[in-house]
C-alpha cells in the first residue's frame, strides 16, 4: 500500500527495506496449500501488486529470498491453475508478474 498510494508514495524507499517476507510466505503457502479457499482472487491481487510494485523480487536473483519466495509463488500458482482446471472452472488470464517469475 505505501508503494501504490499517491499520498503515501514519498515513504515507498522506506518500505522496500521493510518488507514483510515472513507473512508473503505465509500467504503464498496458504494459497499452495488451499488453492480455492475463501478470497483466493483477492489474495492473488494482493500478490500481483506486490510484485508490480517490487520489481526488484522478480529481476533480482542473486537475493535467495526472492528466489525462494519466487519458486514458492510458481508452485502456488500452477496449483493454482490445476485446481481451477479440476474444477472445470476456465483460469483468468495469466498475470504479467508471474510471466515473468516463469
Amino acid at each position: 500500500m505505501v508503494q501504490s498510494n499517491p499520498q503515501l508514495k514519498q515513504f515507498a524507499w522506506y518500505a522496500a527495506y521493510f518488507q514483510q517476507q515472513h507473512a508473503f510466505i505465509y500467504v503464498l503457502d496458504t494459497l499452495r496449500a488451499n488453492p480455492l479457499i475463501a478470497d483466493a482472487e483477492n489474495a492473488w491481487q494482493l500478490v500481483s501488486n506486490i510484485y508490480e510494485n517490487t520489481l526488484d523480487m522478480v529481476f533480482d536473483t542473486k537475493k535467495p529470498i526472492y528466489v525462494a519466495v519466487g519458486n514458492l509463488c510458481l508452485k502456488a500458482y500452477s496449483d493454482r491453475e490445476a485446481a481451477l482446471q479440476n474444477g472445470d472452472i476456465y483460469p483468468p488470464p495469466t498475470s504479467e508478474f508471474m510471466l515473468q517469475l516463469r
